[in-house]
C-alpha cells in the first residue's frame, strides 16, 4: 500500500474494501497493509489446502492402480479352469450324488465369474440360479 497515494484515494479503497476509512494516513495505511496480509494468509492456506487435496487424491489413485496391476497380474480363476476341476473331480468320484454336486458348484462358479451384462441381467441370473438350486434340493428330498 503506497506512502505516495493521496489520502483520499486511502479512503477511497477502505470504503471499496469495507474497511474503517477514518483516522491519520499512518493509520489508514496499515489498516490496508494488515488487510491486503489477512488475504495473502488466506491464499496461502487455499493454496496448501489444494495441494494437500490433489496429492491425497494422487494417492488415492495410485493405489487403485496398483490394485488393478495386481488383479491383472494375479486374475480370478477363469470358467474354463473351474469346469476342467468339475469335470476331473466327476470322473474321480465313484458316488453319483458327489459328483452332480461337484458338477452343480462348478455350475454355480462359471455363471458367478461370467461377469458380463448389465445389473438387471445379473438379478435375472442370480433368480434363475436361487430356483434351480431349490429344484435340486427338492428332487434330492424326493429321492
Amino acid at each position: 500500500v503506497g506512502e505516495h497515494m493521496a489520502v483520499s484515494a486511502l479512503r477511497q479503497r477502505c470504503r471499496e474494501l469495507g474497511l474503517n476509512p477514518s483516522g491519520r494516513k499512518r493509520e489508514v495505511i496499515k489498516r490496508l497493509a494488515e488487510y491486503q496480509a489477512s488475504v495473502d494468509e488466506m491464499e496461502d492456506k487455499s493454496r496448501t489446502a489444494l495441494e494437500n487435496r490433489e496429492a491425497k487424491a494422487s494417492s488415492s489413485l495410485s493405489s487403485f492402480y496398483s490394485k488393478l496391476r495386481h488383479q491383472q497380474i494375479h486374475p480370478r480363476h477363469q470358467a474354463s479352469d473351474l469346469a476342467a476341476a468339475a469335470a476331473i473331480a466327476s470322473r474321480t468320484t465313484a458316488a453319483a450324488s458327489s459328483s452332480s454336486a461337484a458338477a452343480a458348484a462348478a455350475n454355480e462358479n462359471e455363471e458367478e465369474d461370467e461377469g458380463e451384462g448389465s445389473y438387471e441381467e445379473q438379478e435375472q441370473k442370480n433368480k434363475d440360479n436361487k430356483k434351480k438350486k431349490k429344484k435340486k434340493k427338492k428332487k434330492k428330498s424326493k429321492n
